[in-house]
This record gives structure tokens, sequence and C-alpha cells, in this order.
């Protein structure tokens, strides 16, 4: 019974909850991926500045990306 549920709602072009949460923490993982890979490349783009400046630009940026991330 539980496998033709589940082929009827393949059918009809739907997802399984199990399958929507599996797909939402996929996505999520693949975010945050994304905006480390982002805080990674600018960490290296601001290389060879002064320790301060350095430490001053990286914490703004990660300040923001925060602020883009909890902004709707």
């Amino acid at each position: 019974m539980n496998s033709l549920r589940k082929k009827l709602v393949h059918w009809l072009g739907a997802y399984t909850e199990q399958e929507k949460r599996e797909s939402n923490y996929t996505a999520a993982q693949m975010g945050r991926y994304k905006t480390l890979v982002e805080v990674q490349a600018y960490m290296r783009s601001i290389n060879g500045e002064d320790a301060e400046t350095w430490c001053d630009l990286a914490w703004k940026h990660i300040t923001r990306k925060i602020e883009e991330m909890t902004t709707f």
C-alpha cells in the first residue's frame, strides 16, 4: 500500500515528505558551501593587506554575508 501511494505521488509529479526534507537539506548544504567559497575567495583577494586592514575588511565582509542570509 505504501509503495502504491508513493508511486501515485511520483506519477502526479510531487514528492513524498521524506524526499522533500532530503531535498531541502541538500539545498541548504549547497547554500552554505557557496557562501563559504565566496568568503574564502574574498579572503584570498585581500591577502597582502596589513593585518589591521585585513581583519577589518574580513569582518565587514562576513557581517555583510550574515545580513544577506538573514534579510529576506
